[in-house]
């Protein structure tokens, strides 16, 4: 919707500053509309840099996990990023694989008494009404941020690694 404002205001300007008697009407309509231009560009550009009109929800689910193992191999050349086989008390049969990516940490905790998951969402969300009028058709309501998977094990349990 501020795309559609900005052009109506584009047009209202090039319509009031050739089309319109000189006079004080005219300089009114045209420091209007340049007004209207200028927040609009402004309110896109703090959207698209800071997510202005936006606030992050982050969503937490956790989950216990059913073995005493859990299976650690390296990636890349370097092996500095690790995914991690596990699985969950729920369905023990199959095994779950998180592994890092650009919106994904992995982080392994040794403390406790009881092995669990935690997984962290952080998503966008329009912050208000008006927001979600005026940026209605940019698709960042409910654009995912990134996730925060932390495996949680007791010192007890074996994390082995594969090469």
């Amino acid at each position: 919707m501020i795309l559609i404002l900005f052009i109506a205001a584009a047009l209202g300007f090039f319509w009031t500053r050739v089309l319109w008697a000189p006079g004080r009407k005219r300089t009114i309509g045209v420091w209007l509309c340049g007004l209207v231009i200028v927040s609009c560009v402004v309110a896109i550009a703090a959207n698209d840099a800071w997510h202005f009109g936006m606030k992050t929800t982050l969503r937490t689910h956790t989950a216990a996990l059913a073995k005493r193992s859990i299976m650690a191999q390296p990636l890349g050349t370097k092996g500095t990023e690790v995914r991690y086989t596990y699985a969950l008390a729920q369905a023990p049969q199959h095994p779950v694989s998180t592994q890092p990516s650009v919106t994904t940490q992995v982080r392994l905790r040794c403390q406790g008494d009881t092995g669990y998951r935690l997984v962290q969402d952080k998503t966008l969300h329009y912050s208000n009404g008006f927001a979600a009028f005026m940026f209605a058709f940019s698709g960042q309501d409910g654009y995912h941020l990134g996730r925060i998977v932390t495996l949680t094990v007791p010192a007890n349990w074996t994390v082995t690694s594969h090469h």
